[in-house]
């Protein structure tokens, strides 16, 4: 009597198993902070505009999947890709932006 449960346990994980590996993507982030509120919140706009490629900053290639999120004293930022992160890291970094290294 328990087979047909436990082959739908077995078929359910097998199935997400299957999704996750389709699906899943590695995932870089950092944390943003800066002493002045009025360039924190000016900052979340000025990454959006830079990952729709309306604004450049400095000679940074744009992040297509460029994800921002408000905190209450900071911005997090993650992406794909590690290296283009990693450099937008450096000119927040740059502009006085504190930072938390991107993992």
């Amino acid at each position: 009597m328990n087979t047909p449960c436990e082959r739908r346990v077995v078929m359910a994980k097998l199935v997400s198993r299957m999704w996750l590996t389709k699906n899943a993507t590695v995932e870089y982030r950092f944390t943003a902070y800066h002493s002045d509120p009025k360039l924190l919140r000016a900052l979340p706009s000025l990454l959006r505009s830079y990952r729709d490629e309306r604004v450049k900053l400095a000679t940074l290639q744009p992040i297509a999947d460029l994800g921002i999120k408000e905190s209450g004293d900071g911005v997090m930022v993650w992406s794909s890709d590690a290296d283009k992160l990693a450099a937008l890291q450096g000119w927040l970094e740059k502009k006085g932006y504190d930072t938390t290294g991107v993992w």
